[in-house]
């Protein structure tokens, strides 16, 4: 298992931004398996933060050899639920986000301090009212369901979790592929 500080273009997509150096990223590759990443951050409910979540995510994918409409879609699923949680949790909580890459397969979970989140009312009040006249509320739902393969909402004690779900479109000899077809010419040989 290898535990760093990530590559340059990582780095430089929290230069300058409040992310605490607390947080860790960790990468394992199992010989013959799949790559797996996982990180998570906690952050207060701020807008200045989406955009660090945002340039983390679309930096890890970009160097991982994902390709850009996966990357784009990505971005704009996490930009909208982290949106939702600022917009709604309320001020003096914590977000956190947790990203996990396994194969072709991103999960985010954008978990709120808030005092929970009704889908099912939310996607009924936007019917009956429609989106805003200024175009700022009311399509971040629909946005994320086109957007990712799943899209799920898991109400806890101390708030909801958003959970997006996307399959990874690869460009070819990124490493997320090289790795892919390492395993597989692993469990044909054996």
């Amino acid at each position: 298992m290898r535990t760093g500080d990530g590559s340059p273009r990582v780095r430089s997509a929290v230069a300058g931004r409040s992310v605490p150096s607390s947080h860790r990223c960790c990468a394992t590759r199992r010989l013959g398996g799949p790559v797996h990443l996982s990180y998570g951050l906690r952050l207060p409910t701020d807008v200045r933060h989406v955009p660090v979540v945002r340039h983390l995510a679309t930096a890890t994918l970009t160097e991982l050899g994902v390709s850009p409409s996966s990357i784009d879609d990505i971005a704009l699923a996490v930009t909208e639920a982290c949106s939702n949680v600022v917009q709604h949790a309320g001020s003096g909580a914590d977000f956190e986000v947790r990203v996990s890459v396994e194969g072709e397969w991103c999960r985010i979970e954008v978990v709120d301090g808030g005092g929970g989140f009704d889908p099912a009312r939310a996607a009924a009040e936007v019917l009956a009212e429609g989106p805003s006249s200024d175009l700022t509320h009311g399509r971040g739902l629909g946005l994320m369901r086109i957007l990712v393969d799943q899209l799920h909402f898991v109400p806890g004690e101390s708030g909801t979790t958003v959970v997006l779900v996307k399959h990874l479109q690869l460009l070819p000899g990124s490493v997320l592929a090289a790795a892919l077809r390492m395993g597989q010419d692993a469990r044909e040989g054996a």
